[in-house]
C-alpha cells in the first residue's frame, strides 16, 4: 500500500495546479494581496473619518457647555464678580 500512496503523490504533483479564471497562482497571490492591501486603506480611512467625527462632536460638546457655565456665572450672585475682574483685565 506504501507504493500506491507514492505513485498517487507522484502523479498529483505532475498535474498542474487549478486555476482560477485562467490565472496562474502567482497572479492569483498577487491579487489576493492587493484586494487585502485595499481592505487595510478602506479600514484605516474609515477609522481616520470616525476619529474625526467624533472630535467634531466633542468640540461642540465643550463649547456648549463653555457657554452654559458663563450664562451660569452671568445670571447667579457668584458671576458677577468673575464678570467684573474679567472686565478689568481687558480694561473695559
Amino acid at each position: 500500500m506504501g507504493r500506491a500512496k507514492t505513485r498517487r503523490r507522484k502523479q498529483n504533483a505532475d498535474q498542474k495546479p487549478p486555476t482560477v479564471s485562467g490565472e496562474t497562482r502567482v497572479d492569483a497571490r498577487g491579487e489576493r494581496k492587493e484586494t487585502k492591501q485595499d481592505y487595510k486603506l478602506d479600514k484605516t480611512a474609515l477609522k481616520t473619518d470616525l476619529i474625526r467625527a467624533k472630535s467634531q462632536r466633542l468640540k461642540w460638546l465643550a463649547v456648549v457647555i463653555g457657554l452654559g457655565l458663563v450664562a451660569y456665572f452671568a445670571l447667579s450672585g457668584g458671576g458677577l464678580s468673575i464678570l467684573t475682574k474679567a472686565k478689568t483685565l481687558i480694561g473695559i
